[in-house]
């Protein structure tokens, strides 16, 4: 993950800004999102996370100008995509994955070329943007084959390829990896890498905590409709209260131990796991504070096989930031 203050060295291609979205029901109405704001520049990924419900797909779908907000602006390449959503989509790419939106019995290339000709291109042009959108999302091999016998990875990269197909500025991911195998989802992730540095700006939801802290120069956590968290991870453990992470493997783990380790000044979560018939602790502290000296003291005598301290990762950070604001509503 990079450093999430290069977001702020160039403007901002997506520009969104006080976004909220309210829906009418039988019984009066739901604000789905009550205040997002996002930004993001070129050549850099911004991750949206957060609980199911949280208005993720609703914010995505209105900087995809797929739905009005109800209040707020939203600007792509400096174009007011509210007022002028039909000029704005010109610079904007959309991949929401599954097995939709492609005519399955014609060939890779044939339905890529129909959503280019849709952009208006043509001749020589449609050819060469085809042969190079191929090859960057690695389906040039596959090409000529149809649509209903590709693989569900295959068939992500397609849909990032019909995103892109128009050379956008901004391009829009929802949940690019969900359903794939490991090593389809890690290609997908190189692909987001290399546009990354073809320098398009990326805006990504995901559910893998892995995933945003791979790919992502920012993290925006929304919950409730509102942003309640932006930032590195180290911003995200800070706003978490929790900070380094102490993991040891130990043969046997029991009940007098786990009640010695919570008495310890400092411990915030103690997490067991199995590894290869051994326990693999991990003791999370509190923010800028940590009593290891005491914790090795403890376990010494039970001769951990190694112990190591970390920082938080985003999965830790996330999971205590949610669970604070949980235990306060």
């Amino acid at each position: 993950m990079r450093s999430p203050a290069t977001l702020n060295s160039s403007a901002p291609v997506l520009d969104a800004v006080g976004l909220a979205r309210d829906f009418s029901t039988a019984t009066g109405s739901i604000a789905a999102v009550k205040d997002v704001s996002l930004r993001v520049a070129s050549g850099q990924i911004v991750a949206v996370l957060g609980p199911n419900g949280a208005g993720k797909s609703t914010t995505l779908r209105m900087c995809a100008t797929l739905l009005l907000p109800t209040r707020g602006s939203i600007h792509l390449s400096g174009i007011d995509a509210v007022r002028l959503p039909r000029q704005a989509r010109r610079h904007l790419g959309l991949a929401v994955g599954g097995d939709r939106g492609f005519y399955m019995r014609a060939s890779v290339r044939e339905n890529l070329g129909f959503f280019a000709l849709l952009w208006g291109m043509g001749g020589r042009q449609l050819r060469a943007r085809l042969s190079l959108v191929l090859e960057q999302v690695g389906l040039t091999d596959v090409q000529h084959r149809a649509v209903e016998t590709l693989s569900t990875g295959m068939r992500q990269r397609l849909h990032i390829a019909r995103a892109i197909v128009h050379s956008p500025s901004v391009l829009l991911l929802d949940e690019p990896t969900t359903g794939l195998d490991p090593e389809a989802a890690v290609s997908i992730r190189e692909l987001i890498d290399g546009l990354r540095e073809d320098g398009t700006a990326i805006l990504l939801t995901t559910h893998y905590l892995h995933e945003a802290e791979r790919l992502a120069d920012e993290i925006t956590i929304i919950a409730q409709g509102v942003v309640v968290a932006r930032g590195g991870v180290r911003d995200i453990a800070q706003l978490g209260k929790v900070g380094d992470v102490t993991s040891f493997v130990l043969s046997a783990v029991n009940d007098v131990l786990l009640s010695q380790l919570s008495g310890i000044e400092d411990v915030v979560d103690i997490r067991v796991s199995q590894a290869e018939g051994r326990r693999l602790v991990a003791v999370t502290w509190a923010v800028g504070r940590t009593s290891l000296p005491f914790l090795t003291k403890l376990i010494s005598p039970l001769s951990p096989e190694y112990m190591t301290t970390r920082p938080a990762t985003l999965e830790e950070a996330y999971l205590a930031l949610v669970a604070g604001m949980r235990s306060r509503a």
